[in-house]
């Protein structure tokens, strides 16, 4: 569980989405309500609220209540916790920490966004 770093100045939404046994991505049932709530010892750094997208797929919308709450000043890894009325599990635990500041601090390869092209075998053996 990685904890995600929010903006202080931003309000951001999450989609909900339902999955199979398998993981796959499959509608919601038909009658099914989700709702959300935080958790921990700062809950009340992060307010949560469920909209409706205009598709008309769930989202949770989060809004930071602080300026800071992160591992900086001893706050952060909020939790949140999406149930809904036909009782299906969350896949996975999510944490949040809200941030002034996200400028870089480090830098990384984006592999999930890499490209490939094909080419010929190489000859050589190759250690």
């Amino acid at each position: 569980m990685a904890d995600i770093i929010l903006l202080n100045d931003a309000v951001s939404t999450i989609p909900i989405v339902y999955k199979d046994a398998v993981g796959v991505v499959v509608a919601k049932p038909a009658t099914d309500v989700a709702s959300a709530v935080t958790t921990g010892p700062h809950a009340a750094s992060l307010g949560v609220v469920m909209v409706a997208l205009p598709s008309g797929q769930a989202a949770a919308t989060l809004t930071p209540m602080v300026a800071e709450s992160d591992a900086a000043n001893g706050g952060g890894a909020i939790g949140l916790t999406i149930t809904d009325t036909a009782n299906l599990p969350m896949e996975q635990s999510y944490t949040f920490s809200i941030s002034p500041d996200l400028s870089p601090a480090a830098i990384d390869l984006d592999t999930a966004a890499m490209t490939t092209v094909p080419q010929a075998v190489p000859t050589a053996p190759g250690p």
